[in-house]
């Protein structure tokens, strides 16, 4: 316990900041310089960070017992016997209790116990690296070993050529990679190693794809040799290690651009006219023009992969329209159409069913409403099926109403069709933040 005291500031500032963020912005659990792979990622409640308890637990060569029945966890190491009940706050060491700020949970099967708790008594030295969102553990018992240079790789080179960057050691090495963005930059952590004396912490560039390498000492307990490249632009990273040259290769390439496949469902079609026009017109005729329109000029854009539910005057059940989404699996799934009611009533509203639609809704709703002119009816929450049985972001458009003579002239002009088929387009790309 003693061994620990020096950490508790930085245990207080690190594992007590605000609770706004999420599972994801820990990104990697590293323990004696190894990534740790755990089916359930550290996550941050109530502003401490909690970790799978067993996973960490075995690798200090801990017994782990876990007590279905009781849904009790204990932990034994080295004379220290841990024991805790999910979702009890209080912890039990060698008999005396403690009480948790936040109390221990059960994710996907999984326990997670908070992690000041675990470093305050198991031994564990911690390190938060704000690079890379990434907590490194290490065990004070391992921390002599890490620190006999005798088991260390020395770093012998680091190079770059067009489309790759090379790192030779006088031993086999290994690494972990992290791939950031804002700026766009890639991380080499090689754990046991360090450079040797001579090579320069700037490395010279020879790449089109590259800012600048940088060489570091990231963590001389346990010893992790960081490289870090700054690059110009998005690429896709990939390693290739040579263990009979004792040399890691990072190779580059430009990234190509994600391709979002988009659903547009123009409504109704063949003996189901939809909402039929104060002039006889019939709305299957108007969601279909402007779902080709859309289609149109979804496809000048390589971004997108783009499907129609239909595209002729033909009958497709409800069903069948939300089952082609779900299995091609679309990105985001659009509705058209338009309404009909008393001839006073005018505008124009869009709908979602699911809480992971909202958003896309309200995109929609603001674009179209711009393109139509029409009175703003707002955005709506209703159970129609083509947008409650897709799985993706999904919305419903009535764009008009037929009943109204005003808005059945603009809906059935090409102008109109055309302007709200470039809103369509506008707000895919606003949604699915593509400049």
């Amino acid at each position: 316990m003693k061994q620990m005291l020096f950490l508790l500031t930085f245990l207080f500032l690190f594992l007590h900041h605000p609770a706004t963020s999420s599972a994801a912005d820990l990104t990697q659990l590293f323990l004696n310089g190894t990534k740790v792979n755990t089916e359930v990622p550290p996550q941050i409640i109530k502003g401490n960070t909690v970790v799978p308890v067993r996973v960490i637990a075995e690798k200090l060569n801990s017994k782990v017992a876990w007590n279905e029945a009781k849904r009790k966890v204990t932990v034994d190491k080295s004379g220290t016997k841990i024991e805790f009940t999910i979702n009890d706050p209080t912890v039990y060491v060698n008999g005396k209790g403690f009480t948790l700020e936040v109390a221990p949970l059960l994710d996907n099967g999984t326990s997670l116990l908070p992690l000041r708790f675990i470093a305050e008594h198991l031994g564990i030295k911690i390190t938060w690296d704000e690079v890379t969102r990434s907590v490194f553990l290490s065990s004070m018992e391992t921390t002599a070993t890490s620190a006999n240079t005798e088991t260390l790789s020395t770093l012998q080179s680091i190079q770059s050529s067009e489309n790759d960057v090379s790192v030779q050691a006088d031993r086999s090495i290994t690494t972990d990679l992290f791939v950031l963005e804002n700026p766009n930059r890639i991380i080499m952590d090689i754990p046991y190693s360090k450079a040797v004396s001579s090579l320069k912490n700037e490395i010279p560039v020879h790449s089109h794809l590259v800012q600048k390498i940088t060489y570091a000492l990231f963590s001389d307990q346990p010893t992790i040799a960081r490289v870090t490249i700054d690059l110009k632009e998005k690429v896709v990273a990939s390693t290739i290690q040579n263990k009979e040259k004792n040399q890691i290769t990072l190779q580059l390439a430009q990234a190509s651009h994600p391709v979002y496949k988009v659903v547009i469902d123009p409504g109704h079609g063949g003996h189901d006219s939809g909402a039929v026009g104060i002039t006889g017109r019939f709305e299957k005729n108007f969601t279909l023009a402007t779902a080709l329109k859309v289609k149109t000029l979804l496809d000048q854009d390589s971004s997108f992969k783009t499907y129609v539910t239909r595209s002729d005057d033909t009958f497709i059940p409800l069903e069948d329209r939300a089952t082609l989404a779900n299995r091609i699996p679309a990105d985001v799934y659009l509705s058209i159409h338009a309404n009909k009611a008393a001839s006073n009533i005018r505008g124009t509203e869009t709908f979602y069913s699911r809480e992971n639609s909202i958003s896309f809704a309200q995109i929609i709703q603001n674009h179209v409403l711009e393109a139509t002119g029409f009175p703003d009816r707002h955005v709506k929450q209703a159970n129609y099926k083509v947008i409650k049985d897709t799985t993706m972001p999904a919305a419903l458009v009535e764009t008009g109403f037929l009943s109204n003579s005003e808005e059945e002239a603009a809906l059935f002009s090409e102008n109109t069709q055309n302007k709200i088929a470039s809103a369509i387009v506008d707000a895919i790309r606003e949604y699915l933040s593509i400049k």
